[in-house]
């Protein structure tokens, strides 16, 4: 099994499409507040992530989630 359509959790994996939308808006409001804990504006992600502002607003509504590939960016931008 690959890792694309996957998101890492802290004891496996889960699929992301079956996602339900309050499980992306947790993820979301979780990007939002690590974002705004180290006094990043949505811009700035954006710029570190090489992704478009618009992208970085939509995971913080729950509209779209990162790929894995970009989880781990920031994952390591955060450092969690």
């Amino acid at each position: 099994m690959g890792h694309k359509g996957y998101l890492l959790k802290k004891y496996g994996l889960i699929n992301v499409k079956k996602l339900d939308n309050m499980n992306k808006e947790k993820i979301g409001k979780y990007i939002k507040f690590l974002r705004e804990r180290n006094n990043l504006t949505q811009q700035e992600l954006a710029k570190k992530v090489l992704v478009t502002r618009e992208a970085v607003s939509k995971w913080e509504t729950g509209r779209r989630i990162p790929d894995i590939e970009t989880l781990i960016i920031l994952s390591n931008i955060f450092d969690v």
